[in-house]
Order: C-alpha cells, then sequence, then structure tokens
C-alpha cells in the first residue's frame, strides 16, 4: 500500500521506504534523528544557557528595584509627618499608596524588562540559530547532501515527465505507422496490378510487333513481283481502298434529315468548302456525334472553293478538342434526330463553323490534330506505293486525293495489304 511524502507530497511512496524517491526527505524518525540530533541538542543548550543568563538579570532588577520602592515609601512617609502633621493612620495609608505605586512602577518596570530581555533572547537566538545554519550549509557534505537530494528529485520528476510524453509519442508513432502500413499495403497491391496489366499489354505489345514484322517480311518477298509488274498494281480508286465519302452541305436543322442515310452508308469522311457560308454549329456537331458511332468514320476534311483537300483532321482528335466537358450529357438530352444543342452550349464547334465559313485557314489549321495534305495518298500511285509511304509516316489510314486535289477515298493500310497478296497470290 502506498503512502504520501510529509514533504512533497507525493503520493506513491511504498510502505516501506525510508526516504522519499522524489524528494529525498528521511521518512524514518531513526535516520532523521542520526543525521539532526547533533544540530538540535547543540542549538537547544545555546538557547537554555541564553535564558538562564537573562533571568538570573531580571531577578537582579526586580530585588534592587523592590528594595528602591521600599526607601521610596519611608522618605515619603517622613516627609508627610515633617510637614503636615497628619495622623500616624494617615502616614500608614500614604505610605501604603506610596507603595502601592512604587509596587505598580516597579511591575511596569519589570514587565518592560522582562519583554527588553525576552526581545535580546530571541535575537540572541535567531543570530545564533542562523550562524549555526550559515555553518552547518558552509559545510560541503552539507551542500554535497543538499544538491544530491534536489538532483535526485528533479531526476526522478523529469524522468516521470519523459517517460509518460515517450509513451504517448510511441503510441502516436505506432498508430501513424500502422495507418502507413496499410496505405504502402494498398499501394503496392495497386502496383501489382498495374504491373500485371502492363505485362499483359506487353505481351500484346510484342504480339502486335511480331505480326508487323510477318508482315513486313511478306511485303519485302513481293517488293521484286510488285517492282517487276509495277503497271499491273497500279489501280483506280477502288485499289486504294475503294472506301465511301461524302460532302455535307446543310444548315439549319434540315440539314441533319440526311444522317440515317449516311450511317447506312457507312461514310468515312465528312469534306467541309472554305468559305462556303453553308454551316450551322449546332448542325455539325450533330454530324460529329452521330457519324462518329461509327467505327468507319475517320476524317473531317477542309476543301477549297474548286473541292482541292486542304487539309484534315481524325475525328477523335477533332472531337475531343472541340467537345465541351459534359458531351456525353449534351448528346444524352439531344438523342432524337432533330434535337440539337443551344448556340451557348457548343461554343468551340460555333467557332469552328464560323471560321469554315469565312474561309479563315489559318484559325482552322491551328487547331489540334490538323494535319496537310501533302502526306496524303495520290490516286494514280499503286498499292505499293501507298502501302508503302502509309508504312513509312506509320498511318494505318490516309485521306486518298487526285491528280487536282480532289478527296476520292481513303486508303486502309490493311485493306491495301490483303488486296496486293490476293492479286499476286492469283496470278497464273
Amino acid at each position: 500500500m502506498a503512502k504520501a511524502c510529509p514533504y512533497c507530497r507525493q503520493g506513491d511512496i511504498a510502505e516501506d521506504a525510508v526516504k522519499c524517491q522524489h524528494c529525498g526527505s528521511w521518512l524514518s524518525e531513526a535516520k532523521k534523528l542520526d543525521e539532526y540530533e547533533a544540530f538540535r541538542v547543540d542549538i537547544r543548550k545555546q538557547v537554555g544557557d541564553d535564558l538562564e543568563k537573562h533571568r538570573a538579570l531580571i531577578e537582579k532588577l526586580l530585588t534592587r528595584m523592590q528594595i528602591f520602592a521600599g526607601v521610596i515609601a519611608a522618605v515619603a512617609g517622613g516627609f508627610a509627618v515633617y510637614f503636615t502633621g497628619v495622623t500616624k493612620e494617615n502616614i500608614t495609608q500614604t505610605s501604603t499608596r506610596i507603595e502601592e505605586a512604587a509596587s505598580a512602577q516597579v511591575r511596569n518596570a519589570a514587565d518592560q524588562a522582562t519583554l527588553k530581555a525576552i526581545e535580546t533572547v530571541n535575537e540572541s537566538v535567531r543570530d545564533r540559530v542562523a550562524g549555526a545554519v550559515r555553518e552547518r550549509l558552509d559545510d560541503p557534505a552539507t551542500r554535497k547532501l543538499i544538491e544530491d537530494t534536489l538532483a535526485a528529485s528533479v531526476t526522478t520528476s523529469v524522468k516521470g515527465e519523459v517517460g509518460a510524453r515517450i509513451e504517448t509519442i510511441r503510441a502516436e508513432v505506432a498508430g501513424e505507422t500502422d495507418a502507413a502500413r496499410q496505405t504502402l499495403a494498398a499501394l503496392t497491391s495497386e502496383i501489382e496490378g498495374v504491373r500485371d496489366e502492363a505485362l499483359v499489354a506487353l505481351d500484346k505489345a510484342r504480339n502486335l510487333t511480331e505480326n508487323t514484322e510477318a508482315a513486313v517480311v511478306a511485303v519485302s518477298s513481293v517488293k521484286s513481283f510488285a517492282a517487276a509488274e509495277y503497271s499491273q498494281y497500279a489501280a483506280p480508286d477502288a485499289d486504294a481502298g475503294g472506301l465511301d465519302f461524302q460532302i455535307i452541305r446543310a444548315s439549319g436543322k434540315e440539314g441533319v434529315d440526311q444522317l440515317p442515310e449516311l450511317m447506312d452508308r457507312r461514310v468515312n469522311a465528312l469534306t467541309f468548302e472554305l468559305g462556303s457560308q453553308a454551316y450551322w454549329g449546332p448542325v455539325v456537331w450533330k454530324y460529329v456525334e452521330w457519324l462518329g458511332r461509327n467505327p468507319q468514320f475517320q476524317y473531317v476534311v477542309l476543301v477549297d472553293g474548286s473541292e482541292a483537300a486542304v487539309g484534315y483532321w481524325p475525328v477523335p482528335v477533332l472531337a475531343a478538342a472541340l467537345n465541351p466537358p459534359a458531351n456525353g450529357e449534351l448528346a444524352g438530352r439531344n438523342a432524337d434526330l432533330h434535337d440539337l444543342p443551344g448556340e451557348g452550349e457548343i461554343g468551340r464547334w460555333e467557332e469552328f463553323a464560323e471560321a469554315v465559313n469565312r474561309g479563315d485557314f489559318d484559325a482552322l489549321r491551328a487547331l489540334p490534330g490538323f494535319r496537310s495534305m501533302e502526306g496524303a495518298v495520290r490516286s494514280d500511285w499503286s498499292n505499293y506505293q501507298a502501302l508503302d509511304h502509309m508504312l513509312q509516316v506509320g498511318a494505318d489510314s490516309l485521306p486518298v486525293v487526285d491528280g487536282a486535289g480532289r478527296l476520292v477515298g481513303i486508303a486502309d493500310r490493311s485493306q491495301l495489304t490483303t488486296h496486293m497478296l490476293l492479286q499476286i497470290a492469283g496470278r497464273p
């Protein structure tokens, strides 16, 4: 059972402890007597000597004052008989009054002397005690005992506070470490998932590379045959791909009536004539949004007044640049054929249509994804020339233009390869 220290009030002292572990005070009376008894006996002896000395002085003073009072009373009585001629009783009464008055004076003087003596004794005791304390404090052993006691008390207190703080910090660190460990485990799981996906994608890329290399080898193997019989493979538009295309001129809601037919025909390009003043932003957005549902729809082509192509965009790139952020929601609200968005909802498409209407070619070619017709396939090329050009520029499909620069179709690399191989395989 714990007990409290009577000096520092700490309540965690062991029941059998003889010294406080906080302030260093002795809790055992025997220990205290061993250490301080000599000091107290010395002080008590000095105080007793002073009291005895002053007590003797006071008694001597009182005796003298009593004798002096008697003399005064006798003299006073003699004067009374000599000068007044009073009776013996009067003399006795007068003498008694004088004696009482003198006794009172003596007692007052004795009291004052006693108080003075006590004050002197107290002062002497204080001086002696202070001197003894200073002497004790000047003693190196006493100073070391005090310093050791204070140091032990401070060390114990600081250790307790630091230990409590360390425990708190350790608990906080443990909690944060657990949270970090959980986060790390989650991130590790995500990284492993991404790594697995990356490995799958890498395998697919390797397979694609192998297939491409095989195709290149196949093309190389027939290169000599194609070069020797160049004229046989210089085909008209059908050999360049033979895919359909459509020129769109429309304004107002009436222009959208053609969309179902174009969807059925699976057109792969839309052409816009510079300076035609025929295009309206909501209708242009409607065409690109609807036709974009067909994978065959690949290009938006700019043509001049002579219908010569001057540039083009891949549809996904142009749509990503001009569609509003909430394009999916906008398409859902205008799902019907004749439902068109408000002009403020498709600002970029309106700017596109206005630039086409006023023939602002510089503004149009500054849009993301614009490509000039310098990389287009020529309609007078052979299948081999078109395929070789597409392999060099790294394109799977390209627009096809005739000698006047007019768009006549879309060349698809896979179709060109298949068509050429079939022609070679069918030779007698």
